[in-house]
């Protein structure tokens, strides 16, 4: 059985990498015959170029980000580079490639089923995010979502509805979502399942280079927004553990490299990989993130962690993604805000994982059982 996955793979971003990889991963290691098809979104360059142009910027405002750029060139392309070079390397890319143009019935023809997810590929407010997520072609191949995630969608139309219904089986990686379809898809059966990188273990990095990076004991902090709050986070740990903080800037600018700089947070300028970013968590002793996935890798590596509530408009507001997982492993209580780490005089820095790691563990096995029996078309 030939399966094609459709995703976010060629996102600047680790968790998209490394959720790609794992459902892959995990596919194979069931025994299929797996690759990604290597589709470019409509906008990626847009997204991701050297000048981000996307979204409805001045000729002067485009002109002013290149320039803040140029004197980060370097560090932006080899970062490129790194990407690109794990996407080929460990990726299993289908050898056709795919745009937004492209004739995708020929799907149909390559692959016994489809998969599309995981990421945020049915956040329809997510830059990356096209129709083509969505399967609009004719219905031959089994079509199967595992994991995407709706997050800040709060509606679909009807264009979406209509391509919902064409799915043999659906499953999201938060309630939220579940909830989401099942209000426009009252008789689709939606589940709720682990993220992809959930799915496999440390183990499957093996094939990785995961040797240290930083030689010194460290706080590792991963932020895609590097917001206030979770910098204050770092902060608060740093001064409880008397250890340095480091990150990663897939992206920087000055106005970021300032914002380290200020608050004596580190970098290394040319480790900002999926595969450096798994070897920051392997050996950090301690880790804040307000990302899904720095949560994910946090509880499969077993580190004592904190996920950070950010604000919007200065009110708490819950990543339903976090949540989800949070609650799922029994880790509610690392879900906190800036303020509550404040009156925390414990701090909690270790946590026993061993009850963790079996509420995994029952947790990937309902959810391999469903890709399992979703992929073989069996009954639900």
């Amino acid at each position: 059985m030939r399966i094609g996955i459709l995703t976010y793979h060629k996102s600047l971003n680790n968790g998209s990498a490394l959720q790609a990889y794992a459902l892959k991963t995990a596919l194979h290691n069931m025994g299929y015959d797996v690759e990604i098809i290597d589709y470019t979104p409509e906008k990626y360059k847009e997204i991701y170029g050297l000048i981000a142009t996307y979204g409805n910027r001045s000729l002067k405002s485009k002109a002013v980000l290149l320039l803040k750029r140029v004197f980060f060139m370097d560090m932006f392309l080899v970062n490129q580079a790194k990407y690109k070079e794990f996407q080929k390397k460990y990726m299993s890319l289908s050898k056709c490639k795919y745009y937004y143009n492209s004739n995708f019935e020929l799907l149909n023809e390559q692959y016994d089923v489809l998969i599309t997810g995981s990421d945020q590929i049915w956040n329809t407010v997510c830059a990356d995010c096209d129709m083509i997520f969505f399967l609009p072609i004719q219905h031959i191949a089994r079509k199967i979502a595992y994991a995407p995630s709706c997050n800040d969608t709060k509606y679909y139309d009807k264009k979406y509805i209509d391509l919902f219904h064409d799915y043999d089986r659906i499953s999201v990686r938060e309630e939220a979502g579940k909830n989401t379809l099942e209000l426009v898809c009252p008789e689709k059966k939606i589940k709720v399942v682990a993220d992809p990188t959930l799915l496999i273990d440390q183990d499957d990095y093996k094939t990785f280079d995961l040797s240290r990076i930083i030689q010194q004991d460290y706080i590792f902090l991963y932020s895609v927004k590097l917001s206030d709050d979770v910098i204050k986070a770092a902060n608060i740990m740093s001064n409880a553990l008397s250890l340095p903080v480091y990150t990663m800037v897939l992206f920087p600018r000055f106005g970021i490299i300032s914002t380290l700089k200020k608050n004596k947070i580190k970098y290394k300028r040319y480790h900002n990989s999926p595969i450096d970013f798994l070897r920051y968590i392997k050996y950090a002793k301690f880790i804040i993130t307000d990302s899904f996935h720095g949560t994910a890798f946090s509880t499969i590596f077993n580190k004592p962690f904190y996920s950070i509530k950010l604000k919007v408009d200065h009110k708490i507001e819950k990543d339903e993604r976090i949540y989800t997982i949070l609650e799922k492993l029994g880790l509610k209580e690392r879900y906190v805000s800036v303020e509550e780490l404040l009156k925390d005089k414990n701090k909690h820095f270790g946590i026993d994982f061993k009850d963790i790691n079996d509420n995994r563990k029952s947790y990937v096995m309902d959810s391999l059982e469903w890709l399992r029996n979703s992929v073989e078309g069996n009954e639900e």
